[in-house]
């Protein structure tokens, strides 16, 4: 019985390596409906029931993970503004750049800065050159 769920283990890996397939480049924009985030800050983020939008880091962790899960524990490299954050995650060698930001138009919502929530805005994959022959 060990080895029957040895073997099933072993399959669920090679299955889930082979699905993730090979690394393709790609820039994605997030679609930004006004809207939907003015609701979110609103309804979630001011009540205090998605603080976690109002921390850069989590934000951004969140989206890591939903890119690869690998990336749980990963420590981004971090460069950016109050306004603008761009965080850098590698995962064996695909670099993943997420890019976050604060919109002014949520000022009316938040009432300071600081209580204003991160959106992401997009994401970059970056595989590793092909080799040369």
């Amino acid at each position: 019985m060990r080895k029957l769920y040895a073997v099933l283990a072993v399959l669920l890996a090679a299955g889930t390596a082979l699905a993730s397939g090979p690394c393709r480049p790609k820039f994605e924009r997030k679609p930004i409906n006004q809207a939907t985030i003015e609701n979110i800050q609103k309804l979630q983020v001011n009540s205090g029931d998605e603080l976690w939008r109002l921390d850069a880091n989590k934000v951004a962790q969140r989206e890591a993970v939903s890119l690869d899960p690998a990336l749980t524990t990963a420590k981004p490299d971090v460069k950016g503004s109050e306004m603008v954050q761009m965080y850098t995650y590698r995962s064996g060698s695909t670099t993943y750049v997420i890019t976050l930001k604060k919109f002014d138009w949520l000022l009316p919502y938040s009432g300071i800065y600081k209580m204003m929530m991160w959106t992401v805005t997009d994401v970059r994959t970056i595989c590793p050159a092909a080799r040369k022959k």
